[in-house]
This record gives C-alpha cells, structure tokens and sequence, in this order.
C-alpha cells in the first residue's frame, strides 16, 4: 500500500486552529482531566480497527503482515490557548443502527521519549503509557450527549492533550499523539480489578497498536510501503 504525500502531511502537520462547523461538539474529559501545556504543532492522528462502525476523518487503511490492520484518521490541534491545548477531529456513525455513546471509546496517548538513562538500562526509547481515556458518554456524566448516536451523524470531538507521565527532572516535549476513537476494546471485567492477567494482553494490544500508529503516521513522507 503507498502513501499519498499530501494525506501523511495533513496527519502531521493538522491545524493549529480547526474550524468546528458541526452541530454537536463532544467534551467528553471536560469535567475529569485537568488542561495541558504545548507550544508547538506536532505529530498526531485518530486510529481505529478495519471494520469499526466508528468511520475517522480523511481515513488511511494499513494493513501490513506486523499486526492487525488499523486506521488512521486526520486530527488538528487547537493551540489558540496553548496552556488548554485540545486536540479536535470528527467522526461519523457509519453503521445502520443507533450506537450508545457508552459503547464508544476515546483514548489520548502521548508518544513519549524515554530518558537516557533508563533506555541505558534496557528499556525502550518510547513510551506509549501517558494517556487518558473515557466513554464518548455515560448517563452519570452531564456533559454526556443525550440519546444514542444517530447512523450517519457526524460529530466534532474536542479531548485535551495528554500529560508527561515519568519521573524525570523536566518533562519532555512529545513526539506524537495519538487518539483511539472506536468501539470498545475487549477487556476483563472491570470488577476483577487490575490484578487480572487478562489486562497485560489488553496493554500488550493497545502498545501494539499504538506503536505501529506512530511508525506509519512519522514515516517519510512519499514512502510507503507495497
């Protein structure tokens, strides 16, 4: 599969100012993550499975042999307050039935560098577990948008950028994010509690994909591969 030049720079480069022209804004971590800091466009994009009822923007199919196939959808960032920096994209209900907001999952993940001095120790140089995640709504949140989401209807998501979250003197700047916007992933039962193996390969899966999010949505641009 190859690559369109002008599709991989609007996934790099977005908009520092997104013009939201659709009825309906979701706020969906309005009211549950603090605002974060970025002075400075970088990398990001939406990503979903092949086959998800949940269509992205501008999308990008990658199906390759290193994984499950995926894709990539467009995302600007709204740095008008650079200290309340938000990404925003859209997405649409491409199926035929009414989905509940509660079955759509928004996930924001920081692409970060690891420190020197843990890569040293074996550890790798990125680092994909700074992230932020919530339903597109619940009825136990007033922000959450009333009845179901309607087949057809597009929407405008605004979620807020995702924080450094390792130890280190001073936070480093981000190489991309990274938004899973789809249907909710398989997981335990969230009663079981984290101590459930079934959520390292749940973490395993979500690296996985996010990793390889990050190698296609950074590649050079006009490469590609067949």
């Amino acid at each position: 599969m190859r690559i369109a030049y002008s599709t991989v720079m609007t996934l790099l480069l977005g908009s520092a100012v997104p013009a939201i022209g659709l009825a309906q804004v979701l706020t969906p971590f309005s009211d549950q993550h603090p605002a974060h800091r970025l002075d400075r466009l970088v990398p990001l994009a939406t990503v979903n499975l092949v086959g998800d009822v949940v269509a992205l923007d501008d999308p990008l199919v990658v199906d390759d042999p290193t994984g499950e196939p995926f894709v990539l959808g467009a995302a600007s960032l709204d740095l008008r307050d650079p200290s309340h920096a938000q990404i925003v994209f859209s997405m649409t209900n491409a199926s035929s039935e009414p989905i509940p907001w509660n079955t759509v999952e928004l996930t924001v993940t920081r692409v970060t560098p690891v420190p020197v001095e843990d890569q040293n120790k074996g550890a790798p140089a990125l680092f994909f577990g700074c992230r932020h995640g919530a339903l597109a709504g619940h009825p136990s949140r007033p922000t959450s948008p009333k009845g179901a989401w309607q087949p057809g209807a597009t929407v405008t998501v605004q979620v807020p950028v995702a924080d450094d979250c390792l130890r280190r003197f001073e936070k480093a700047d981000p190489l991309a994010f990274l938004v899973y916007a789809g249907s909710v992933l398989p997981h335990p039962d969230l009663l079981l509690g984290p101590s459930d193996p079934g959520w390292s390969a749940v973490g395993a899966r979500n690296n996985a994909l996010f990793r390889r999010a990050f190698e296609k949505l950074t590649e050079h641009p006009g490469g590609g591969n067949e």
